[in-house]
């Protein structure tokens, strides 16, 4: 197993992003129908609410962690908004999808499940996508300071090299210009 480098930020581990967002709906929903004595949304928390939040932060991690990286302009909490607003949209629409389709079945006439699916797809998606951008955005900004830093670092290092000096307070103070002119943009 390789050592990552010091102050490089963690890799990227799928369950690690999956799991928080699986447990976080599953453990509000599943608290508030025991002490709403409501035992239709404990038992939905951990099945229609919990894993519909799981598959979608599963989906978005994926497809969000495949894009490059680059510094962000938008301040991490409302692009999160952003986009869990949207993963509810899209929630919202395949939950309704979904218990109109179970509805044609003859066994669940009558069965108030069905009717809860948009509501708890929409609710389950709008904390999944938030949860996994939030999460993303943090680790993407850590790697692209990383980034920043490693490629200032090289660059001094031959400027360095090639005026004779032994990488003293120039280099030094140009690094550290680069890194507070990241953070800058990263915020």
């Amino acid at each position: 197993m390789r050592k990552r480098p010091s102050g490089a930020p963690k890799p990227y581990v799928l369950w690690q992003e999956v799991l928080p967002a699986y447990l976080m709906p599953t453990v509000m929903a599943g608290t508030a129908g025991l002490l709403s004595d409501q035992p239709e949304l404990a038992v939905a928390a951990p099945t229609t609410i919990g894993l519909s939040s799981a598959v979608v932060a599963a989906l978005l991690t994926v497809r969000l962690h495949r894009r490059p990286v680059r510094p962000h302009r938008a301040p991490r909490l409302p692009a999160a908004l952003v986009v869990g607003l949207g993963a509810a949209v899209v929630g919202l629409v395949v939950g309704f999808g979904v218990s109109q389709l179970l509805g044609l079945v003859p066994a669940l006439d009558g069965n108030p499940w069905p009717g809860r699916l948009p509501g708890d797809f929409a609710i389950s998606s709008l904390i999944a996508g938030t949860i996994a951008t939030f999460r993303w955005r943090g680790s993407r900004a850590a790697q692209a300071k990383a980034k920043a830093e490693a490629e200032v670092g090289a660059g001094v290092g031959v400027e360095a090299s090639r005026s004779g000096e032994q990488g003293g307070s120039r280099s030094t103070v140009r690094a550290e210009e680069a890194a507070e002119r990241l953070e800058g943009q990263l915020s």
